[in-house]
């Protein structure tokens, strides 16, 4: 999706996705080696995440058998905290009103992108033509104004910042590799834009669909619930180490990451020279899109790709967990999404801790949860509420 923000200004070979050749390399090798410094994978990056679950949990007791209608944004707000605080250092409080209100416009921008269809993604020209009914005006709005969050967060590093200290996150780190200038339109602020929305919106998507579907299917509720049993005893919170030994958690997510395919096309890859692929002439700098939908929706793949059965990534004793060739949710080849494993620690410390202490259920008074996805090009869920209330195991 950032491919799409990045046409709005009209940069469409800058920054990790967009970029391609030597450049692209460059940068790639530069942002794997600083996620490795800066411990994604490690116990440091872990405490991170669980701060996020220790509070968002905490907004669950507040809420205790009361109806929950923002689910959603609650964890919006929760991972975009958790991504910002690796990118500029600061962490918010989840009640303050500067976050939530960044975390509403940016998802609104998402939402402002895919809700005509995925039009300005396929024809970015059409922002020339139709402003307003392409959402460009709208995105073009709550950008400017991120860009201006972005620019003052910058600018405050700079006043602290030391060339020969450590870094203290992901700017310091730009700001000693990259010749950073006045213009507020270089890729330094484009590439952080990017690794900020395009992480945040997918995982908490990722995680409102665990959470329907969980309600939705009980059982599998209660499968969860049972295995978090049997790792933790319920004596402690479930931590990273305990997954090897959660099969069914991590059949779970994966059925979750399947279904919902939250970005169907995932990103673009470009022709580099002009080829000739199963008798189709491909001219240089055509883009190409996987369908992901396709391949996840696919029955000579997955049997009965409509039904939600976590068990089609267990062994047939359901002891072990298979991993599946044809899951791609996080693309393919070297466009895979480096932050891959941020995102699936992130989804599994959440949905294991969150179930580890709460019965989740749709609020019976609401209107009835639908497992269709709300209109618009990426697979996104449409709103619901919830009631949450403590477990006494």
């Amino acid at each position: 999706m950032w491919y799409g923000i990045v046409i709005i200004y009209g940069s469409p070979h800058s920054g990790l996705v967009n970029s391609f050749g030597e450049p692209w390399e460059q940068l790639r090798r530069f942002t794997l080696k600083q996620l490795r410094n800066f411990g994604f994978g490690k116990s440091s990056m872990e405490t991170l995440i669980m701060d996020e679950v220790t509070e968002f949990i905490d907004g669950l007791e507040a809420s205790n058998g009361k109806s929950i209608d923002n689910i959603q944004h609650r964890f919006s707000v929760a991972v975009v905290n958790a991504l910002w605080t690796i990118v500029s250092g600061a962490r918010y409080s989840h009640h303050d009103p500067k976050l939530s209100h960044l975390t509403s416009q940016v998802t609104k921008s998402f939402d402002a992108t895919t809700n005509t269809g995925g039009l300005i993604l396929f024809a970015p020209w059409v922002k020339h033509i139709l402003p307003g009914l392409s959402g460009y005006t709208f995105i073009r709005k709550v950008m400017d104004e991120l860009r201006e969050f972005m620019i003052k967060t910058v600018e405050t590093h700079k006043l602290t910042y030391a060339s020969d200290n450590c870094p203290r996150d992901f700017i310091d780190v730009f700001l000693r590799e990259i010749s950073v200038t006045q213009d507020p339109t270089s890729s330094f602020y484009k590439d952080v834009g990017g690794k900020y929305f395009v992480g945040f919106d997918t995982t908490s998507k990722t995680l409102s669909w665990a959470l329907l579907y969980l309600t939705k299917y009980p059982e599998a509720q209660e499968k969860l619930q049972n295995e978090i049993q049997r790792a933790t005893e319920n004596q402690r919170a479930v931590a990273l180490t305990d997954r090897p030994n959660m099969p069914y958690t991590q059949s779970l997510i994966e059925e979750v990451l399947r279904l919902s395919s939250l970005l169907p096309v995932g990103v673009p890859h470009r022709v580099l020279w002009d080829t000739k692929f199963c008798g189709i002439f491909l001219p240089k700098d055509t883009n190409l899109f996987v369908n992901i939908y396709f391949i996840h929706h696919n029955p000579e793949i997955w049997g009965d790709p409509e039904n939600f059965r976590p068990e089609r990534f267990l062994s047939n004793d359901g002891q072990v967990f298979k991993k599946n060739e044809n899951l791609m949710p996080f693309f393919v080849g070297k466009r895979e999404c480096l932050g891959q494993s941020l995102a699936r620690d992130t989804i599994f410390l959440f949905l294991t801790n969150i179930f580890q202490n709460w019965n989740i259920m749709l609020d019976p008074a609401a209107p009835e949860a639908s497992l269709e996805p709300a209109p618009g090009f990426n697979v996104n869920p449409q709103s619901y509420s919830i009631v949450a209330n403590k477990r006494h195991p």
